[in-house]
């Protein structure tokens, strides 16, 4: 009986043994169909990996790039290669299906499917990444601060709207102390707003519109100043020599006409040179002094031999004309007496003359310190002549100026505090009441 369990054990164990996987049944041969379905899966598998190769290609452009500088064409071309390829990789599918899954071949082609399909997963991943950073550097041209940003660039285009130095040097000098300024935030703002531009959205190609502008005009403008810089030591100085030869002609010649018509458009034109040329060197700058200087010494000149035809000059100056026809006139003139009586109590006005046809009406853009921007304006202007009475036989002729401001309902202002600003003198018996 012992020798009998001991056989039963052995057997047992010889069963258990041979239950091993060494004894498992071999994988299933593939018939000749099932291996062209094979050989054919393997060749749709390699094109699809052609396919792949293109796709991991733009993959990463797209995960490098600046998302602003990529067309709307690449990421749709880039889907419609994923989708594709994801169809191929489906119809490989079904054709090997229903193989044996256990066959070493079979199975290297599920493998390579499910490795291509985990790239083609990973490009989706990328194409919505990228529309997550589109998106983010796109959100500058939302909300209130993206319009904002165009509006100070459209107004920076009107600022700087081009003009000659010399015939305003009060705006020259305005412009000049911030054209530094200026020119770094367009440049902030050109940064800002190039993702909008190079995917020509309508905030960007509304900002692109004006920036061009601005650029333009802040470019001339600076190049003027820099003429100025360049040559208007040398060439102003000339028009001082121009003028005093002029007045020195009319001296010599008894021509007092000359001191109130040529000679006095030179020497206001050489004040406004200089005033420009202060404005685009500097104020206090050793150059600028010295023209300052050599103007003084011009003025100076001019007035000695204007003083030796004084009582020429006094004979044939005459009214001003009275050209203005407009409705307004009676109103106009009143404010204008009004005002000058208030600045001027003791003054005799003997008359108010309106020197030109019509209102010169400007557009432009100015620097608020106060609100630190730039300030719309639209107003018309206007320079009158009041005629004072300086004794019996002596007029004396002082401008005034007459504003009205379009964006205040056509406010009015007068500015009458004019002397010491410069004046003409005439005889009382030339005064037209």
């Amino acid at each position: 009986m012992q020798a009998n369990r001991w056989i039963t054990a052995g057997m047992i164990g010889v069963l258990a043994l041979g239950s091993g996987p060494a004894s498992a049944a071999p994988a299933r041969p593939l018939d000749r169909r099932q291996t062209e379905a094979v050989q054919r899966a393997d060749a749709q598998c390699t094109e699809v990996g052609k396919t792949l190769a293109q796709i991991e290609k733009t993959r990463e452009t797209i995960e490098k790039a600046d998302p602003s500088t990529i067309t709307d064409e690449t990421i749709r071309d880039l889907k419609d290669q994923i989708k594709s390829a994801s169809n191929s990789l489906n119809t490989v599918e079904r054709s090997i299906r229903y193989l044996p899954a256990d066959n070493a071949d079979v199975k290297t082609r599920t493998d390579k499917i499910a490795s291509q399909r985990a790239t083609l997963a990973s490009a989706s991943e990328s194409i919505e990444a990228f529309n997550k950073r589109l998106s983010g550097v796109l959100a500058v041209g939302n909300g209130p601060d993206a319009q904002k940003d165009i509006e100070w660039v459209k107004t920076m285009t009107t600022a700087y709207a081009p003009f000659q130095l010399a015939a305003d040097p009060k705006r020259a000098a305005e412009l000049a102390a911030r054209v530094q300024d200026d020119v770094k935030t367009l440049a902030a703002l050109l940064q800002k707003f190039k993702p909008l531009m190079q995917k020509g959205t309508a905030e960007g190609k509304e900002f692109k519109y004006w920036v061009e502008q601005a650029e333009s005009h802040v470019g001339q403008f600076r190049y003027k100043c820099q003429m100025y810089v360049d040559k208007g030591a040398d060439i102003i100085p000339q028009a001082f020599a121009k003028a005093i030869k002029s007045a020195e002609e009319a001296a010599a010649a008894r021509k007092p006409a000359f001191f109130t018509g040529g000679v006095a458009d030179q020497l206001e034109q050489a004040r406004r040179n200089v005033d420009a040329y202060a404005a685009a060197v500097g104020a206090k700058d050793p150059k600028t002094e010295k023209l300052r200087a050599q103007l003084a010494e011009t003025e100076k000149k001019i007035e000695s031999l204007r003083s030796t035809l004084r009582q020429e000059i006094l004979a044939s100056t005459k009214c001003p004309p009275d050209a203005y026809k407009g409705a307004d006139k009676a109103q106009l003139k009143g404010l204008v007496e009004e005002q000058w009586k208030a600045e001027y109590p003791k003054d005799e006005l003997l008359a108010v003359r309106f020197v030109t046809p019509e209102w010169n009406r400007k557009n432009g853009a100015s620097w608020s310190a106060a609100w630190k921007s730039w300030e719309n304006y639209d107003r018309s202007e206007m320079q009158v002549r009041v005629i004072v009475k300086t004794d019996d036989k002596l007029a004396t002729v002082y401008w005034v100026y007459i504003n009205k401001d379009h964006m205040s309902k056509d406010l009015i202002k007068i500015e009458a505090r004019t002397k010491g600003g410069g004046s003409d003198e005439m005889l009382m018996a030339n005064v037209e009441q």
